[in-house]
């Protein structure tokens, strides 16, 4: 049984036949909600109410470090932080392996007097100073490595014309930190904008249905 998930359902079709979606079309509408969803979260750092996300909790977090070519090193997905020169103490320079000019290490300098080293770790102020650290925006947008999100998918499209169309996930491990992460946030399923943007997608489709007609 399923953690997490929400369903479309397209209902003032179901009695018209000649405007009944097609399976191209009710796939478009599940991509979608998932593309608007994400950009919500992401972009806009709000819930299924269109409020402000909750911020992050104030207490210190650990990122635990690893080695490679005898410098510290800590990964985060799709945003890695290649390399940390050293790090012997805080405030230490901090190197990304991906840009090292100028701009960069003016930025980076802004935000490394809340990394303290300690030894087999890195202490971070708060979450909040760990995504800034990572180059994110440091708000509540459920990515750090962008597995869970990723990992939404159309589950199922069933019904009389294809028209309940449910998105949830396949992957137990990140269905299961959804459902955690809702512990903290109402993030999981449509909100009025985005019903809105669903909507308005649907009347286009159907508006486009009627011209072939």
């Amino acid at each position: 049984m399923a953690l997490i998930q929400f369903s479309i359902r397209v209902t003032k079709l179901e009695k018209i036949p000649e405007l009944r979606l097609t399976q191209q079309q009710t796939e478009k509408i599940g991509k979608t909600a998932i593309k608007e969803l994400k950009n919500r979260v992401q972009q806009q750092h709000t819930s299924i109410y269109d409020t402000p996300m909750p911020p992050y909790s104030d207490k210190p977090i650990y990122v635990a470090l690893g080695k490679s070519g005898g410098r510290a090193v800590i990964t985060s997905g799709a945003v890695p932080i290649k390399s940390l020169n050293a790090l012997r103490k805080a405030g230490a320079r901090i190197v990304d392996a991906r840009n090292t000019s100028a701009k960069l290490s003016k930025k980076i300098g802004k935000i490394r007097n809340a990394v303290i080293n300690t030894g087999t770790s890195l202490r971070f102020e708060n979450r909040t100073a760990y995504k800034r650290f990572l180059g994110q925006s440091g708000l509540r947008d459920l990515t750090e490595t962008g597995a869970m999100l990723d990992a939404l998918v159309i589950t199922s499209i069933t019904g009389d014309s294809a028209q309940v169309i449910t998105i949830g996930f396949t992957d137990l491990v990140q269905e299961r930190k959804a459902a955690g992460n809702m512990i903290y946030a109402d993030w999981f399923g449509l909100s009025p904008s985005n019903e809105l943007k669903i909507t308005q997608l649907v009347e286009s489709m159907i508006a486009k249905n009627l011209t072939k007609k």
